[in-house]
């Protein structure tokens, strides 16, 4: 939809970003902010029980707890339904509570990274990435994990404010195809993604959505997101960043971020959690 963009400015972001990524833009989709992890989980529960075809998964930590065993009962739910179920979990956040799911049918477990002999590339070679993709029509982003302490079931830093998006239609294809390509790159598998595209209807034009992801299987780093950056100078543009830890992992770009957007005259902040009081 690359030619359907009138902003000049948002076109180039987004053939930025096919550049970078081979992410295309969206404009008949919805996307919705969940400030908190347990709005995003309890959105997340309705719509896997809403589910027709496939779920997939894909976070930097599973811990046991009232948010895993919710998930744990839908999916087996699912599955004993028919669909197709794929999780993906980092090796380096590995828990016995996966060999739950070897019981079940139509559920599938993939490891990212497993440990090796060198352990520079075990520590330092990790999938980050929390998402989920439900039927190709739904997806899920942000900083949830799943564990207890990002629903505020557990106490570990005082409230715990993290933040997720949900996008609902085309543009959650793109998500789905972050997930496979992930997936081939594990199994070292070619996997078809077009059969997982979903047939949607058209609604009416609203903004521009750009799912897009970095991982192993693209060398080109698209990194922290752009669109803060945008060099417009309209006094309606705003744009915030929500973040639970600010310097202590790689929050300096984010705070670069901010200050090119404000010298591109928007209006910009930092929402933090309280464990960064003292900065």
């Amino acid at each position: 939809y690359l030619n359907e963009i009138n902003d000049e400015s948002v076109k180039a972001e987004a053939r930025l970003l096919y550049n970078l990524s081979a992410s295309p833009a969206y404009i008949f989709s919805a996307t919705e902010y969940l400030p908190l992890g347990e709005i995003m989980f309890e959105r997340l529960l309705a719509d896997v029980a809403r589910a027709e075809k496939f779920i997939f998964l894909e976070y930097f930590i599973y811990r046991s707890g009232k948010m895993f065993d919710a998930l744990f009962d839908a999916l087996v739910k699912k599955a004993a339904e028919g669909l197709e179920v794929v999780v993906i979990y980092d090796a380096f956040g590995y828990s016995p509570m996966f060999d739950k799911f070897e019981d079940y049918e139509n559920i599938n477990i993939y490891s990212f990274n497993p440990y090796t002999r060198s352990l520079y590339n075990y520590i330092s070679f990790r999938d980050h990435r929390k998402s989920a993709v439900i039927d190709g029509k739904i997806a899920y982003f942000g900083g949830i994990n799943i564990a207890d302490e990002y629903i505020n079931e557990l106490e570990r830093f005082g409230h715990w404010k993290d933040m997720a998006l949900r996008v609902e239609g085309e543009a959650a294809f793109s998500a789905a195809v972050s997930f496979l390509k992930m997936l081939s790159y594990i199994t070292r598998n070619e996997i078809d993604a077009e059969k997982y595209r979903a047939s949607l209807p058209r609604s009416a034009p609203g903004g521009v959505t750009i799912p897009y992801a970095d991982g192993p299987t693209n060398p080109k780093n698209p990194g922290f997101p752009v669109s803060l950056a945008r060099k417009k100078k309209k006094p309606e543009n705003s744009g915030w960043l929500s973040l639970f830890f600010a310097l202590q992992y790689g929050g300096m770009s984010a705070f670069l971020t901010i200050r090119n957007a404000i010298r591109g005259g928007i209006s910009s902040g930092i929402i933090l959690s309280s464990i960064n009081k003292d900065l």
